[in-house]
């Protein structure tokens, strides 16, 4: 308990209590009325209810209070806090029966061992082991302070909650370890659980280029044709654009010419025409002219008598 007070003031109230059965300042004004009215009946049926007095009902009511509250204190001997709280509190001695707790036998460590380790999640073989550690590191603690006072005369207090706080300690070791290796478990299966994903993704993977392969080669074979054919239409292409080119230019060598001819065509008259045609045989130019024109027509040259 000493190494437990979370505050000296405490001790100082369980020592009011000890010495006089009552606690300075604990009630006020209304709660210690309510207090004295509810003794009123049981002091007048013991015959201590006196002059009535609100000092006398409340005395009635602390005497009540030393003869039915009981006080159990647990203190340990280690360090100087127990002798400083003895040497502070006069009530602690002088006020209470001590009871010196001698050493706890082998089958009362164990016992309580195994219940304090009941709610640990070990095998039976586990539990048996841990509590048999903890029984013979407690012993041999024991042992050794004895030595020790009979060396150096100095006392080493070896206490039962000496064991249990070794037990308590185990425990929550055991409990930060079994916690650690359940979160290294859980990624543990975590990134198990994604190499089977990713190797059930790489499997279908597989299956489906083993199903497109087939239409993949297809597709290469159509693609390989079709650039065989583009670059067939594109050297087509280029020939059809140097035939434009020529033909753009000994269109634009004839156009003059034509034009020089349609320009003669216009001086052409009647008497022109009789003329050619009084003629038996044509000089050679017009010969030319007339087959030209015959090709031009798509007309078969023939003679005329």
């Amino acid at each position: 308990m000493t190494r437990r007070i979370k505050e000296e003031s405490f001790i100082e109230d369980v020592n009011d209590l000890l010495n006089s059965g009552d606690v300075p300042n604990l009630f006020v004004v209304d709660e210690r009325q309510n207090i004295i009215e509810r003794c009123v009946l049981d002091a007048q049926e013991e015959g201590k209810l006196g002059d009535g007095s609100p000092a006398t009902l409340y005395n009635y009511f602390i005497e009540r209070v030393k003869r039915n509250l009981h006080i159990v204190l647990c203190m340990s001997p280690i360090g100087d806090a127990f002798r400083t709280h003895l040497r502070m509190f006069f009530s602690l001695v002088n006020c209470c029966t001590i009871d010196w707790f001698v050493a706890w036998p082998d089958d009362a460590l164990q016992e309580v061992a195994n219940q304090f380790l009941s709610e640990v999640g070990l095998s039976s073989a586990a539990k048996k082991a841990a509590v048999h550690v903890c029984r013979h590191f407690h012993q041999s603690v024991i042992e050794l302070s004895a030595k020790c006072l009979a060396a150096s005369s100095r006392h080493n207090y070896v206490t039962p909650t000496s064991c249990l706080e070794l037990l308590y300690s185990y425990k929550m070791l055991l409990r930060a370890k079994t916690d650690e290796l359940s979160a290294v478990r859980g990624r543990y299966s975590g990134g198990l659980n994604k190499l089977q994903f990713a190797a059930e993704q790489v499997m279908q993977m597989q299956h489906d280029l083993s199903y497109l392969q087939p239409q993949l080669k297809k597709t290469s074979e159509e693609t390989s044709e079709m650039l065989v054919k583009i670059a067939k239409e594109f050297k087509e292409a280029e020939q059809a654009t140097a035939i434009k080119t020529e033909c753009e230019n000994d269109l634009a060598t004839a156009l003059p010419l034509l034009n020089s001819a349609l320009a003669a065509l216009d001086t052409l008259k009647k008497n022109d025409i009789d003329l050619v045609k009084s003629m038996k045989n044509p000089p050679d130019g017009v010969k030319l002219v007339m087959e030209a024109v015959c090709v031009m027509k798509d007309i078969k040259p023939e003679k005329i008598p």
